[in-house]
């Protein structure tokens, strides 16, 4: 909210949900009497399927759905299979499985119409150009007998982050804040770096949009590297 009205967009309603809901007739009825048609949703995928069908049936009509990276993820095609089209997801990465695309130092994107502009890695990674990910993906397929999505990826890549972090304060659970603060330069499985410190908790900066449309992902942005400050 903060950030909306810092570019002269404030909201013109908010509402929350319990995630595991099944019905969200009072928030569409908020929606519909602000008379906006944009809505943005923080959620994850637990809720992704109940809160598109209630938004298509009896939200704003023609509302567009803007996402955090919560459901960011292509296990979200096949469990909405209706009314997703249009849907713009804000995350780090682009979302298509085993089709990594190289940015530049210390990015990956995974995008399938980059696929001709960028070094494009296909089944196996490459372990010489991205040693981080292509370790991870093979231990995570070996140990569960599945290729990992973007979340597993966070998810190691976070904890990891939290245990260098109680490390660097001897394992003294009141420091992790302090010691997150300081973090500086933290490599996640994807080679993003993660930097955090007491006036800015981003970690990363850089922010890419996918769109989902006829059961696939598209790129929503030409430009592929913007800077989430902006």
């Amino acid at each position: 909210r903060k950030m909306l009205r810092r570019v002269g967009r404030a909201p013109v309603a908010v509402e929350s949900y319990t995630s595991g809901g099944i019905d969200f007739s009072a928030q569409m009825a908020r929606f519909k009497e602000a008379g906006e048609k944009t809505i943005v949703v923080y959620g994850t995928l637990l809720d992704a399927q109940a809160v598109m069908q209630w938004i298509r049936m009896e939200g704003p009509e023609d509302a567009k759905v803007i996402a955090s990276s919560g459901w960011a993820s292509t296990q979200f095609l096949p469990i909405v299979p209706k009314g997703l089209d249009g849907v713009v997801v804000a995350g780090y990465t682009h979302l298509v499985p085993d089709s990594l695309i190289y940015l530049g130092p210390g990015r990956i994107v995974l995008s399938p119409i980059a696929s001709g502009h960028y070094q494009t890695v296909t089944a196996d990674p490459d372990a010489d150009l991205f040693p981080l990910w292509a370790a991870f993906y093979k231990a995570f397929r070996s140990e569960y007998g599945r290729k990992p999505d973007i979340s597993s990826g966070y998810g190691y890549s976070n904890i990891h982050c939290i245990l260098d972090a109680l490390q660097r304060v001897n394992f003294d659970g009141a420091r992790l804040a302090e010691s997150l603060e300081n973090t500086e330069n933290f490599q996640t499985v994807f080679h993003h770096l993660l930097s955090y410190h007491d006036e800015d908790h981003d970690g990363l900066r850089f922010i890419n949009f996918s769109r989902y449309r006829d059961q696939h992902v598209e790129m929503a942005t030409r430009d592929k590297s913007l800077d989430a400050t902006k």
